[in-house]
């Protein structure tokens, strides 16, 4: 999605990017008024579906495609996005001090202004959760009612304290589940949504506002995050930039771009909890009264009864907090990988090799949420995947086999015509692409390249 984007920006496509980021579809103008209304709504819903862009396509609904849960349906669900525990096991740490971070995000939990803040931001008109309950009820009382404020504070702070009664939680951590439709002729291509309980969303909410920032420095500069207006176009141009910077002719690199199955859905809870412990643990009591026990996500049958499927793992879409719990998760991994991909760079400059960047070409990975590059150099490329591809399913990250994509040009030229050090490594290039290239096996923006392969 990424380099598609950047090559528009890069022929002054403004129209046509605007386009693609929001998921719209050009009609010509002959064409607009054939269109089926109710047609054309649930198109456009489905293709903010397909980007994951939720809220966008509930604005866009007219008539809703909304995904009946039909036992066929609801197998085919079940098995993507409900898989087994990961067979990550969490390390058993020793005690240590809690940090200054974790001890002011409860400081700010506790702070009414901050509350108040939490209340203003919550979304208004979202649906109720299984048990019918409103956020609206909880925003509107909490910011008009001092007293009312104070209790349901009270209430989310011994949430956050790990103070909830074991027998309530059943009551807590539920979801009501629903599926939209990416494609409206696929009844297997499906966006699922849950929505939790209108007292676990203001929990999680709470504590994202408290933690975000801390929890953002821990994840910079490998992760990114958009908390201001402009956030997504300075993602986009440090792609672009570091694209610019590092794939040109002496050296070469390639740029790929990430596909990871379900990490939502397939993240390790264990391995979570791990990094909470050790890191932030002012948000494992929200942790333990959400994930430690198993999720009953409810959903309504066409009989009109209800029935629910079992999350083992993973964290719900529609909680505040999931994007920065998943993040941890990939950020870990990415540690890990980048320990590994620094020692063979130190190895090559030990050999006279100096890269790129005078030492020893060293890997500049980027993320925002799951979607996750690598400028990497080409000696690095297989061996990158391959660490992903062994470590990365323990603990809930599956690299895709067939939508991963690949630059190693930015001017459509092939850079076997010019690069000895392309040649070098193009046999296991060649293997990447055949094990992990998209669909087609095409090297994106590799221009003839792409043809040869």
């Amino acid at each position: 999605m990424i380099p598609e984007r950047i090559g528009l920006l890069r022929a002054g496509h403004v129209r046509e990017l605007y386009e693609n980021a929001y998921g719209l579809t050009p009609t010509p103008p002959n064409e607009r008024k054939q269109k089926d209304p109710v047609k054309s709504a649930i198109q456009r819903s489905c293709a903010a579906a397909a980007v994951e862009n939720h809220s966008l396509a509930i604005r866009r609904l007219h008539c809703l495609p909304i995904a009946k849960n039909t036992p066929a349906a609801i197998e085919h669900i079940t098995k993507k996005y409900f898989p087994e525990k990961c067979p990550y096991k969490m390390t058993e740490q020793p005690p240590k001090e809690e940090s200054e971070a974790s001890k002011a995000v409860r400081l700010l939990a506790a702070d009414d202004n901050v509350f108040q803040k939490t209340l203003r931001g919550l979304k208004r008109g979202t649906a109720n959760s299984p048990l019918g309950d409103s956020i609206d009820l909880l925003r509107y009382c909490g910011l008009k009612r001092e007293k009312f404020r104070h209790n349901v504070q009270m209430l989310v702070l011994e949430i956050g304290e790990g103070r909830l009664p074991e027998n309530t939680v059943q009551f807590f951590n539920p979801n009501f589940f629903f599926a939209l439709h990416k494609q409206l002729e696929d009844d297997t291509d499906l966006r699922p949504i849950g929505i939790a309980t209108a007292l676990r969303r203001l929990s999680s909410a709470h504590y994202s506002v408290c933690s975000s920032p801390y929890v953002a420095s821990k994840l910079a500069p490998l992760q990114m995050g958009i908390g201001i207006s402009g956030g997504i176009d300075f993602i986009t141009m440090t792609a672009r930039m570091k694209a610019e910077k590092y794939i040109h002719e002496k050296y070469g690199r390639t740029m790929a771009f990430l596909d990871l199955t379900n990490q939502f859905n397939n993240a390790s809870r264990e391995k979570l909890k791990e990094i909470l412990t050790s890191d932030f643990p002012c948000l494992l009591g929200y942790f333990n009264a959400a994930y430690e026990s198993t999720n009953r996500c409810w959903y309504e049958k066409p009989d009109e009864g209800w029935d629910f499927i079992l999350q083992l793992e993973g964290y719900t879409q529609g909680d505040p907090l999931s994007g920065l719990f998943s993040s941890l998760i990939l950020y870990a991994l990415t540690k890990l990988l980048l320990l590994e991909l620094d020692k063979r760079a130190d190895n090559r400059l030990r050999q006279g090799d100096e890269g790129d960047d005078g030492q020893g070409g060293k890997t500049s990975p980027q993320s925002y949420l799951d979607d996750t590059n690598l400028i990497t150099p080409h000696a690095d490329l297989e061996f990158a995947l391959e660490f992903i591809s062994e470590r990365g399913p323990e603990t809930g990250i599956i690299l895709s086999r067939t939508k991963n994509q690949f630059i190693t040009s930015l001017n459509n030229d092939n850079p076997r015509d010019h690069s000895p050090y392309f040649r070098a490594h193009e046999k296991s290039i060649e293997r990447v692409i055949t094990k992990y290239g998209s669909k087609n096996g095409e090297m994106r923006g590799g221009g003839s390249f792409s043809a040869n392969l």
